[in-house]
C-alpha cells in the first residue's frame, strides 16, 4: 500500500474526508445509513419501503453514497456498508476513520 494513503483502524484505507462529509451531512443519506447500520445488505425497494420514499429518491442517494465508497452494491443489487467499517461486528457503530457513527440513536421527534 502506498505511504501516501492514510489508514484508519486495522490498516483500512480511509475514504476521502470530503466524500464522507458529503454523505453524512445530508439527513436523507443518514437515514439510509441508519437502516444499513445493522450490517445486513438491503435492496433499494426494501430501503424505500422502510423510509416511505420513492425508489428514485433512494436510488439517487445510494448512487452518491456508492461513489463516495460509503456503501457498496453487491449481489442481486443489494446495498450494504462495507464490513471493514464496522469495528465491532453486530453493533451499529460505523468507523470511517474521521468519525465514528452511532446509527442506533434516534433523533427526537
Amino acid at each position: 500500500m502506498s505511504e501516501n494513503v492514510p489508514v484508519g483502524v486495522g490498516g483500512v484505507p480511509l475514504l476521502p474526508r470530503n466524500a464522507v462529509i458529503k454523505v453524512i451531512g445530508v439527513p436523507s443519506r443518514w437515514a439510509i445509513l441508519t437502516l444499513l447500520g445493522d450490517g445486513q445488505p438491503k435492496m433499494v425497494s426494501e430501503l424505500a419501503q422502510a423510509l416511505n420514499w420513492p425508489l428514485t429518491t433512494v436510488s439517487k442517494q445510494l448512487h452518491v453514497m456508492k461513489a463516495a465508497g460509503v456503501v457498496v452494491k453487491g449481489q442481486a443489487g443489494m446495498y450494504r456498508i462495507p464490513a471493514q467499517f464496522f469495528p465491532q461486528p453486530g453493533k451499529p457503530l460505523v468507523d470511517f476513520g474521521y468519525c465514528v457513527l452511532r446509527l442506533d440513536v434516534r433523533e427526537p421527534d
